[in-house]
């Protein structure tokens, strides 16, 4: 029996699947004219692969949804937001795990990062200039732009980070339906320029 999670990783982003099968050793196989599939002689798959059913899928999107919501909830650009619009951007979001060193925001993203644990560092003309202690968010002027717009300053995780993503596309969409969370952060950004 082999239970297992499989996990596909990128600098940003990490989805775990699980796996379940059953596998059964062959002592001998002088032939494989019977087998419909060319697996090696040692094994042989005997069940089918067995995925979440639809409502543990479900349960999974409802829990980190909730988990998005709270973030943002914590965020002080969104308090007095109502929670439908909130939680229309926390069902957009995606999960990211990102390693210490890894650059959140530059002139190549177009993310913007809820991060519920970790710190990160913002370097401007290589010199660092402050730290961000979770909760916090970057890259809002990259997806609430219609263009990239110039970066001047980079923001690298200086921990491990836990958060969200939203992309340029998620949240253009919202913005395009009157998301009074993506118009909250749309002024807090025009307010620090």
């Amino acid at each position: 029996f082999l239970d297992v999670d499989i996990v596909v990783t990128s600098d940003t982003q990490e989805v775990v699947v699980p796996l379940t099968a059953s596998l059964l050793r062959r002592p001998s196989l002088k032939s494989q004219q019977d087998d419909d599939l060319p697996l090696p002689k040692y094994a042989r798959l005997v069940e089918r692969t067995v995925w979440p059913s639809l409502a543990e899928q479900w349960e999974c999107v409802q829990m980190q949804t909730d988990e998005a919501g709270k973030l943002l909830l914590n965020m002080p650009v969104l308090e007095g937001c109502p929670v439908a619009d909130v939680r229309a951007v926390a069902i957009r979001l995606k999960r990211v795990s990102i390693r210490a060193g890894v650059t959140l925001y530059d002139k190549k993203t177009r993310h913007m990062f809820f991060v519920a644990g970790g710190r990160a560092e913002i370097f401007a003309d290589n010199t660092l200039k402050c730290a961000l202690d979770s909760p916090f968010y970057v890259g809002e002027s990259s997806v609430l732009a219609v263009e990239a717009p110039p970066v001047a300053s980079t923001v690298v995780a200086a921990t491990n980070c836990e958060g969200f993503s939203l992309a340029h596309p998620q949240a253009t969409d919202l913005e395009a339906k009157g998301n009074r969370a993506i118009a909250l952060i749309r002024r807090d950004l025009a307010q620090r320029r």
